[in-house]
């Protein structure tokens, strides 16, 4: 597995295709407006904006949020990794053609979305290391939900097959792009200190990373298990 072409070729179809940039975009534009929907309305019921929140009305907030940003995540994924497929498949996408994906599978993509993401926090809460070991071993559960019939348990065991036999080309690829993201990250901190329009470019850059992770995970998944709707779901499923 060459990732050189394989990243090259994902930078390729991003730029080429930006609406696939969209869902992770629209995603955090409604997360920060839930966050400042709320939390302003939690000042104002202060009776003053010297005030804040109390521990437990920003925990309670937090969690609200969090559980729809959870939701809507997971969604957009799913919608993100499904244009990828299309991209990659047919050389065109849609966004509706996306979400007819996603929206067909919203139930597997939420509950792995669940199930994942409550291992890696477990596992990150574990000195870090725990939680990319998992994030590793399960980095093609979304790939699978999309590209097979698999539900959550099946996407999580198909990921973990894929990863056991393919164990050097699989890290490689989840090094590169851990690295990758690091310095995006940094670079979107450094964009956060700049007042909104540099929180405007922070969301854009990220929506791209978003899109070109989906597009290099899904021609990855495909050259690992031979790019075959049936060597995906057998392998899913085993």
């Amino acid at each position: 597995m060459n990732l050189g072409n394989i990243f090259k070729e994902s930078v390729d179809i991003v730029r080429k295709n930006l609406m696939i940039i969209l869902p992770p975009i629209i995603v955090s534009v409604i997360i920060t407006a839930l966050m400042l929907v709320m939390v302003g309305g939690a000042v104002i019921k202060t009776g003053t904006t010297s005030s804040m929140p109390s521990a437990g009305g920003v925990a309670l907030y937090s969690f609200i949020i969090g559980m729809i940003g959870f939701v809507l995540q997971a969604f957009a994924q799913g919608v993100t990794i499904a244009m990828a497929v299309e991209l990659i498949e047919k050389g065109k996408g849609s966004l509706r053609g996306g979400m007819d994906t996603a929206l067909s599978k919203v139930a597997s993509l939420i509950a792995t979305g669940f199930i994942y993401g409550l291992l890696v926090t477990l596992g990150m809460a574990l000195f870090f290391i725990p939680g990319l070991i998992v994030a590793y071993i399960f980095m093609f559960s979304f790939v699978i939900i999309i590209l097979s019939d698999a539900g959550a348990i099946g996407a999580l065991r198909g990921s973990f097959n894929t990863v056991k036999g393919n164990f050097g080309p699989s890290l490689a690829l989840f090094a590169s792009l851990l690295g990758m993201g690091l310095l995006v990250g940094i670079v979107n901190t450094a964009l956060g200190r700049i007042p909104l329009i540099g929180h405007a470019i922070g969301m854009v850059l990220m929506g791209g990373f978003l899109a070109f992770i989906s597009v290099s995970m899904v021609k990855g998944y495909m050259i690992l298990t031979g790019g075959k709707e049936g060597q995906v779901k057998e392998t899913a499923t085993e």
